[in-house]
């Protein structure tokens, strides 16, 4: 996702920033386990570790992602994210992009992003995830793997003193009953496309069942 540029002459002072979706999010894209990365040839550093990622990825087990890349783009991935069992987004589904820095990957870290809006104190109205995976303890040795787990972490255990929106770290920490309640009527206004529906509605192919 990107921020609209606006001429401040034109449209004057925007309060907030309208984001529009990458084009690639409605490129067809295909499923990590069926997709040959491994056939793929590269030529520079960014993409080579990128197919190390996504090879990594197709060998080790994550129970709540769903993963795609671009057909066209493998610098641009789709993930669909099953709710964990034991957390309150559990029966739910997300779908994330996840964008490579051509240039600048693996020294800075991917843009990931929640699509569907999801609840969550650590993550901005536009999908920004707000972990130190992803800022102070990145390195350019930070595994995709760890990356996503940590993200399934955070869905356990979210960190208010850490928030992106103070109201709910604030309501977190001193009524978390309505902090919950808020959440599980998000989930239910937002989350509650099928996975067959996500795969429909943003071109992810070869699915596997």
């Amino acid at each position: 996702m990107v921020v609209e540029r606006r001429d401040r002459n034109v449209y004057g002072v925007v309060k907030e920033p309208k984001l529009c979706e990458a084009k690639a999010l409605h490129v067809p894209a295909i499923n990590l386990g069926e997709a040959p990365v491994k056939d793929i040839a590269v030529s520079n550093q960014t993409l080579s570790r990128v197919l190390r990622e996504a090879n990594n990825l197709k060998q080790r087990s994550l129970e709540n992602f769903i993963i795609f890349v671009c057909k066209d783009n493998i610098l641009f991935w789709k993930i669909i994210m099953k709710g964990p069992t034991g957390t309150s987004y559990c029966g739910y589904t997300w779908l994330l992009s996840v964008e490579f820095p051509s240039q600048t990957y693996p020294l800075r870290p991917p843009e990931i992003r929640f699509i569907t809006p999801i609840y969550h104190c650590n993550i901005s109205e536009d999908g920004k995830i707000c972990h130190e995976i992803l800022r102070s303890h990145w390195t350019s040795q930070t595994t995709m793997y760890d990356v996503l787990k940590q993200i399934v972490s955070l869905l356990f255990q979210p960190e208010p003193n850490d928030a992106l929106s103070t109201a709910k770290g604030d309501l977190l920490k001193t009524a978390p009953e309505d902090y919950f309640k808020e959440l599980k009527q998000h989930n239910e206004k937002y989350a509650k496309a099928t996975i067959e529906e996500l795969t429909n509605q943003y071109q992810l192919e070869q699915f596997s069942t």
